[in-house]
């Protein structure tokens, strides 16, 4: 059994408080985003770091208490609103949007207000080209994007395919790796990216001229504030009772 000292538990307060700090930090975050198209909210997950045995690359910094486990996305879906444009997509169901990053590299996300940029490319609403198989025509006078992700464009008042949009899926969407712009990136704990067709098993359907907004619960981010902060509040009460013991104990030493 790990025997317990003073300096234990100024540790094991002083990591409780930088625990919380990241916990406010991302509950800050997450309702920062409440009105972001296809933002995905976090939680973060903590360890116990009391025991004996830890090694210390696993140690919330020098001390011992509570650690940093993981972050974790929702895959909650947000509510869809109407767009301003066919462009705009949203997917009913699971899912994510593949686009490719400025540095090299794709990512994932379900904020799908796209639109086409002066050289006919489909691109996300910061500009990133979104990943799919075809071509705007310059003249189109209409676009629409079928629920398993044909691309339908009017020339001379024909209607023709023009593309086709995959969506992506994932073992655990939750690990994804957030990248900003609510975007994310695969890692060791979401899996491989799994492409399929809309509306097939497992793939939700997408819906043209839709947007899906924020996934952040406004109510549910407060209540967690509120807890985070008593919390951190409680650390802060043990690392002075501690700090006041040590300090009795050195008083008394030197007497």
């Amino acid at each position: 059994m790990m025997q317990t000292t003073l300096l234990t538990l100024l540790h094991s307060s002083v990591s409780g408080m930088l625990a919380r700090q990241i916990d406010l930090d991302t509950i800050a975050n997450n309702l920062a985003n409440v009105n972001t198209s296809g933002y995905k909210p976090a939680r973060v997950d903590f360890k116990e770091l009391l025991e004996p045995n830890m090694k210390d690359t696993e140690l919330a910094g020098p001390y011992r208490g509570t650690g940093l486990g993981v972050t974790r996305i929702s895959v909650s879906p947000g509510a869809l609103t109407m767009g301003d444009s066919p462009l705009n997509m949203a997917i009913e169901g699971d899912g994510f949007f593949a686009v490719n990053l400025p540095q090299g590299g794709v990512a994932y996300t379900r904020d799908g207000r796209f639109t086409k940029d002066v050289n006919n490319n489909l691109v996300t609403a910061s500009g990133r080209r979104v990943v799919w198989q075809g071509t705007l025509p310059a003249d189109a006078q209409n676009l629409h994007v079928n629920p398993d992700g044909s691309v339908m464009a009017q020339v001379n008042n024909i209607w023709t395919q023009v593309g086709r949009l995959q969506t992506y899926r994932f073992v655990n969407p939750s690990g994804l790796l957030n990248v900003g712009d609510s975007s994310f990136q695969v890692s060791n704990d979401s899996g491989a990216a799994q492409a399929g067709t809309p509306g097939a098993t497992g793939y939700g359907r997408i819906m043209s001229g839709v947007i899906e907004s924020s996934a952040t619960n406004l109510s549910d981010e407060i209540s967690n504030m509120i807890v985070a902060q008593r919390a951190y509040s409680m650390s802060v009460k043990a690392f002075q009772q501690t700090d006041d013991m040590i300090g009795l104990a050195i008083r008394l030493r030197v007497r």
